[in-house]
């Protein structure tokens, strides 16, 4: 598959969208060579979802027949089914602040093991990539304090470094995600690393 953009529109909803092209080497046409009908009314949006929906069963293969797993994106558990649902392969980065945010105390380990377990049940046999804390910059939590004051939010003591300076806070989320692991394939991303001392 290949991306391409497709300019703004009047009609659009969004100022750029998107699409996949899929270029066909056989006699048979590609998804997006059949034209879509506008009909009275059809919005630049809806001729754009209909040919994402022409090209949500085709098999993602580069011209030299190497396979590409196309992963969804996630924020929320809740967004796996979706995913599943739009033909995604697995989930390529759950995002795990949205356990953090919004609330005054640390979420408890069985609360994560909950949320991790969820998703990671969800996709099999695909893998789940679940990134571990990512606070700072524009995202905060109670719990996590000393953000405010770093100089540099954005660059400075966040996500990884953060983590490693409140270890307690990381054990925790890694004991939820090990423990979530016996549902699925998971597997971890780190955030922001910037030294391999921060791995080791």
């Amino acid at each position: 598959r290949r991306w391409r953009t497709i300019p703004s529109s009047p009609f659009a909803t969004s100022p750029t969208i998107a699409t996949m092209g899929i270029e066909s080497r056989s006699a048979s046409p590609s998804p997006v060579s059949e034209l879509v009908t506008p009909g009275p009314g059809t919005t630049q949006i809806e001729l754009e979802r209909s040919k994402l929906k022409r090209l949500k069963k085709a098999e993602s293969l580069t011209l030299d027949d190497v396979r590409i797993d196309l992963m969804a994106n996630i924020e929320l558990p809740d967004d796996v089914q979706a995913a599943k649902d739009n033909g995604a392969d697995g989930v390529g980065l759950f995002r795990t602040e949205f356990l953090f945010l919004n609330r005054r105390e640390v979420p408890s380990e069985d609360e994560q093991y909950e949320a991790y377990r969820s998703v990671s049940a969800a996709p099999k046999p695909s893998a789940v990539i679940i990134r571990t804390l990512d606070l700072g910059a524009d995202k905060f939590s109670t719990g996590a304090e000393a953000v405010r004051d770093e100089k540099n939010p954005f660059l400075g003591l966040r996500s990884v470094r953060l983590c490693l300076r409140n270890l307690t806070l990381f054990k925790t989320q890694m004991r939820a995600i090990l423990r979530a692991s016996a549902f699925g394939d998971v597997r971890l991303m780190f955030p922001m690393v910037s030294t391999f001392d921060e791995l080791v």
